[in-house]
């Protein structure tokens, strides 16, 4: 994408402007029309991913997510966007420091589980037992696989699955099996599971240094997607955690993914492999189910959970 004369972004641009997308739209007194769309930003771009069951039928082809370029669309968003910083906006790579990291039983989102009574609705309606919330207990050096501040975990959409440093390995393993109870380890091997034994496993949330400046009235208007809206579940405290950090809720659906040749059949994404010294990655297993703004101008990542459903934006911004 460039800015010589016709380029995409500026076709784009000038498509919104007909169509009334302008932010630099103003009233007559000179004042900006709050109710604009915001103007289409060539250093930003969103994607949405949805996962949708392998075993389905794929006669009528399979609608992924969506693509957002420009900036991000609100009626994405299932929760308000929160946002992380980039730590090394300059080196060409998407890369955030992961400052904790939990597993809160019997799965969903962040939006699943309500403030009102602490349980936990699934996508039926019903209501399961009160989940609990369960801290993986390693250093952040060991979540991002170095003590260089510079040494973080790259957020990277084409990379299908989510690789982290093996030093992290035996502290998922012991959070994990505490989660689930008995002989129950975690491990990459196959599995046939139910949709409701699926569910039923853990939500891995990962902590994100956030990108402060944004994420202020967020922070104020006690967000969900802020560490400061779960404040129970960081104590006690054993590494101290800022209140400007975000959450990242990564459900079983998205780590767990089905066979294409055996339906039902089940294997985790989630890989403790790399090396001391090695890039770790957050791959798109970890992006799914959120609208992601990639920031280059701020040096920021936004997160909103979002149904990532093409058709039904299309729908809902057709009655807007």
């Amino acid at each position: 994408m460039n800015n010589k004369d016709g380029a995409f972004w500026f076709q784009l641009r000038e498509h919104y402007k007909q169509m009334g997308y302008d932010n630099n739209n103003n009233d007559n007194d000179g004042v900006h029309d709050s109710n604009a769309v915001d103007q289409f930003n060539p250093s930003q771009f969103s994607l949405c991913y949805d996962r949708q069951p392998i075993s389905k039928n794929l006669d009528h082809g399979l609608r992924s997510g969506t693509l957002t370029l420009g900036g991000s669309d609100p009626l994405l968003h299932n929760t308000p966007m929160v946002y992380a910083s980039n730590i090394t906006p300059d080196g060409g790579w998407y890369k955030v420091r992961i400052t904790a990291m939990f597993l809160r039983t019997n799965g969903g989102t962040l939006l699943s589980v309500t403030s009102s009574d602490t349980t936990m609705t699934t996508t039926d309606g019903s209501n399961t037992d009160i989940p609990r919330y369960l801290r993986v207990h390693a250093t952040e050096d060991d979540l991002n696989g170095g003590s260089d501040p510079q040494q973080g975990v790259i957020i990277d959409s084409g990379t299908t699955d989510t690789y982290l440093p093996q030093t992290l390995a035996g502290p998922f393993q012991n959070g994990w099996v505490e989660a689930m109870g008995g002989n129950n380890v975690y491990d990459n091997t196959p599995r046939e599971l139910t949709i409701k034994q699926l569910r039923s496993l853990p939500t891995i949330l990962i902590i994100l240094r956030g990108h402060a400046p944004s994420n202020v009235d967020s922070l104020e208007k006690g967000v969900i997607g802020m560490t400061h809206s779960h404040v129970s579940m960081f104590t006690p405290e054993e590494y101290p955690i800022s209140d400007t950090d975000i959450v990242v809720a990564m459900p079983p659906g998205h780590y767990m993914e089905e066979s294409s040749s055996t339906p039902g059949m089940y294997t985790s994404r989630l890989y403790f492999t790399e090396r001391a010294g090695s890039q770790s990655i957050l791959g798109s297993n970890f992006l799914m189910g959120h609208d992601v703004l990639f920031d280059n101008g701020q040096g920021r990542i936004g997160f909103a959970e979002s149904h990532c459903d093409y058709t039904r934006y299309v729908e809902e911004r057709n009655t807007q």
